[in-house]
């Protein structure tokens, strides 16, 4: 209905409607993109077995480059990234090396919610998720599917406290 409000052209709702969203959006995009969510990915990888592969879901090309920066210098030839943006070749390496264990982490955005399989990962990190239930079970998804001597897979959620995250991951939260 807001879109529909937005969409038109002469009332004064609808230029309050697309003031609404156009600051909604922002604000998703702020909260997404909190620094400390990359800070909290390097402190979480830094407790997390070196033998395990890791899967990290992030919402924006521009986040997933930034965080592979950071992480290449910590975990350097460790770390890959998967994204429209890199190509299909591109992409099709950075999946064998994760496969054949050569890489240890993959960054990756929307890109692996759906038809690819990588039951390598044992552990996964969102690094910043949608509030699509949709979205959110592909990328759990990915971490349980099941692969040699893989026994137990873990997924943690990075959100930000107060915010429409924690409600779309935790509907039942009390705190």
């Amino acid at each position: 209905q807001l879109q529909e409000m937005a969409g038109k052209d002469t009332q004064k709702g609808a230029r309050l409607a697309r003031t609404y969203l156009q600051l909604s959006y922002k604000r998703k995009r702020i909260v997404s993109m909190a620094k400390s969510r990359t800070a909290c990915v390097c402190r979480l990888l830094n407790g997390i077995d070196q033998r395990k592969q890791v899967l990290v879901f992030g919402e924006s090309i521009l986040q997933i480059e930034q965080l592979y920066t950071i992480l290449n210098n910590m975990y350097p030839a460790r770390v890959g990234r998967y994204h429209s943006k890199m190509g299909s070749d591109a992409n099709r390496n950075t999946l064998e090396r994760f496969r054949d264990g050569s890489l240890r982490i993959l960054l990756t955005c929307r890109a692996l919610d759906e038809g690819l399989d990588v039951p390598e990962a044992a552990v996964g990190i969102i690094l910043s998720g949608t509030s699509m239930e949709r979205q959110r079970l592909q990328r759990l998804g990915r971490i349980l599917r099941q692969s040699n001597g893989k026994r137990m897979a873990c997924l943690y959620y990075l959100f930000v406290a107060d915010s429409r995250e924690d409600r779309a991951y935790f509907p039942e939260r009390l705190e």
